[in-house]
């Protein structure tokens, strides 16, 4: 156990460890904008935003997993629901909270669940996390709490600046 432990160590001092999470920022010409928090064994949290709709749609990984058995290609839960699963999704910015009807589905390979939901760009939360770069999601008392992007600007009246960990900054139509 000793040896484990110094192995681990010892790969993490030389950068053999896991990768941290980081936030990316993908936008290209008339395809939606996603906004990713990630680690290298995939997302943990991705923000689309589908331009002209002023909606973003949330997909975050959870540790809880609400899938117990696959029948083909169906997810069912403990007592034989198939997914997905209706879920009230909390999320908080610089304590301003909105919590919102989303639904817990099941990732179709593996059954690991990620909770799905969307808020308007109006939604004051945004404006919050404009500025701090912090966002967490609870879901069946379940917290997400992805490290700060890069925050942006003060204002958000004509757009939503988020940075995602680079040296540039990209902007978000508030329509979507």
């Amino acid at each position: 156990m000793l040896v484990l432990i110094n192995l681990v160590a010892l790969a993490q001092a030389v950068g053999l460890g896991p990768a941290p999470a980081t936030w990316s920022l993908e936008t290209t010409k008339a395809a939606p904008a996603i906004f990713t928090y990630a680690e290298s064994a995939g997302p943990i949290v991705q923000m689309t935003c589908q331009p002209a709709t002023g909606q973003v749609a949330f997909s975050v990984a959870m540790q809880k997993r609400l899938a117990a058995k696959k029948s083909g290609v169906i997810w069912t839960n403990a007592i034989g629901l198939p997914a997905p699963w209706p879920a009230s999704v909390i999320l908080n910015s610089g304590g301003i909270a909105s919590t919102l009807r989303g639904e817990v589905d099941a990732i179709s390979d593996t059954g690991v669940s990620r909770a799905v939901v969307e808020a308007s760009t109006k939604a004051p939360f945004f404006k919050a996390f404009a500025k701090t770069g912090i966002l967490t999601f609870t879901i069946m008392g379940e917290a997400v709490w992805p490290a700060a992007a890069n925050p942006g600007c003060e204002e958000v009246p004509s757009g939503m600046w988020l940075g995602a960990q680079t040296s540039n900054r990209e902007m978000i139509d508030p329509k979507g």
